[in-house]
C-alpha cells in the first residue's frame, strides 16, 4: 500500500473526525449560550456579557454537562488516533516482510536442498529450481497450507520469512483464526526462548508463551506470499541477454521452473491486519468502508495490507557458457 492509496483510504476517517469536532463545537456553544435566548435581550450587549459570565461560572452542573458531552467524542478521537498509528506500523511492517521474503528468495532459490521437490531431468540437484508449478511470468501464491503441502524447503523458507515478520503486528488475544502450519508451534517456542533470553523479567510472565503462540498462529493463518520471476536469458531485456540459464544448451536441459542468475524475483506479501474491536466495528459500518476493504472474519475486523519487493538471484550460476558481445 503506497502513501497515496493510504491517504485516500484514511480520507473518510479524517472527514469523520472533523465533522465530530464541528458537532462538539456547536453543542458546547449551544450549552454555554443557553441563558441568552430571551427574545427581548438576545441581541443586546448585556446578553453577551451574561454569556461570558455563564461560561466562567463553575457552580452547578455546567462543567459536568460539558464533560459528559465531550468525553465520548474525546474517547472516539483517541481510539481513532491509536488505530491510525497501528495501521501505519502495520504498513511499515508489511513492507519489511516483503523485503524479508524477497531476500529469502534470493538466498534459498539457488541453494541445494534435500526435500520432496522434483529434480529436473538431466540435473543432479535442485539448485535454482522452484517447485514444478512455477513458470516464467506466472504468479505462485503460498499460504501456510501450501508451504506445508508442497514439501519444498525453499517455499517454506520464503513464506515463513514474511509470516514471521508479521508476528509483531498480530493480536496477542485469542482469536478464531487457526493455522495448520507445522511451523507455528516451533516458531512460538523459539520466540518465547528468545524473549526470555533477552529480558530476564520475562521468565516470570506466565502468559508470555500463550500470547506469543496467539500472535504466531494469527500471522501464519493470515499471511500469504505471491512470487513471480522473469527469465532474462530467453526474454531480451534492454537489448541484450543477461543471465546464464541453459536455454538451448546441447547438454544442459532447460527447466521451466528454473530461476537463473540475475533473474528478477518479485515477491508480494499480503497480510490481513486485525483492527481494534471498537474502531474496527465503527470503520466497517461507516463511510470508511465504502469499498468493502474491511471485513469481519473469525470474529475479527480485518483489512488487507500488501507490499511488493524485487530482488535478483545472485547465487549459483549455471554451467552454460556465456558468449560476450564483441
Amino acid at each position: 500500500m503506497n502513501s497515496v492509496s493510504f491517504a485516500q483510504a484514511c480520507l473518510p476517517l479524517f472527514i469523520a473526525i472533523a465533522a465530530c469536532g464541528l458537532l462538539a463545537a456547536v453543542l458546547i456553544r449551544a450549552t454555554f449560550s443557553r441563558e441568552t435566548r430571551w427574545p427581548a435581550a438576545i441581541h443586546s450587549p448585556g446578553a453577551i456579557r451574561t454569556s461570558f459570565r455563564f461560561h466562567r461560572d463553575t457552580r452547578g452542573a455546567v462543567q459536568s454537562l460539558a464533560f459528559v458531552l465531550t468525553l465520548p467524542l474525546l474517547i472516539l478521537i483517541l481510539l481513532f488516533i491509536v488505530q491510525l498509528s497501528q495501521l501505519l506500523i502495520g504498513v511499515v511492517t508489511v513492507q519489511y516482510a516483503a523485503f524479508a521474503a524477497a531476500r529469502a528468495a534470493s538466498v534459498w532459490i539457488p541453494a541445494v536442498t534435500i526435500d520432496s521437490s522434483i529434480i529436473p531431468s538431466g540435473r543432479s540437484t535442485n539448485a535454482n529450481v522452484l517447485p514444478a508449478a512455477a513458470a516464467v511470468g506466472s504468479e505462485l501464491v503460498w499460504n501456510s497450507q501450501a508451504a506445508d503441502s508442497l514439501g519444498s524447503r525453499k517455499t517454506r523458507e520464503i513464506w515463513s520469512a514474511a509470516a514471521l515478520a508479521c508476528v509483531s503486528i498480530s493480536p496477542s488475544r485469542t482469536t478464531a483464526s487457526a493455522t495448520t502450519s507445522s511451523l507455528a508451534p516451533s516458531t512460538a517456542g523459539a520466540l518465547t526462548a528468545v524473549v526470555r533470553a533477552i529480558d530476564s523479567n520475562a521468565s516470570a510472565n506466565g502468559r508470555l508463551p500463550q500470547r506469543l503462540s496467539n500472535k504466531t498462529n494469527y500471522s501464519f493463518a493470515n499471511t500469504t506470499v505471491a512470487l513471480r520471476f522473469d527469465d532474462r536469458s530467453s526474454i531480451p531485456f534492454a537489448g541484450e541477454i543477461h543471465t546464464y540459464n541453459p536455454v538451448g544448451h546441447p547438454t544442459i536441459p532447460n527447466a521451466p521452473a528454473e530461476v537463473g542468475w540475475q533473474d528478477p524475483v518479485e515477491v508480494t506479501v499480503r497480510h490481513k491486519f486485525a483492527l481494534l474491536p471498537g474502531p474496527g466495528r465503527w470503520l466497517a459500518a461507516g463511510i470508511a468502508n465504502g469499498d468493502g476493504r474491511i471485513v469481519l472474519e473469525d470474529g475479527v475486523y480485518k483489512t488487507t495490507l500488501s507490499a511488493t519487493a524485487t530482488m535478483t538471484i545472485e547465487g549459483l550460476q549455471s554451467l552454460r557458457p556465456r558468449t560476450h558481445a564483441p
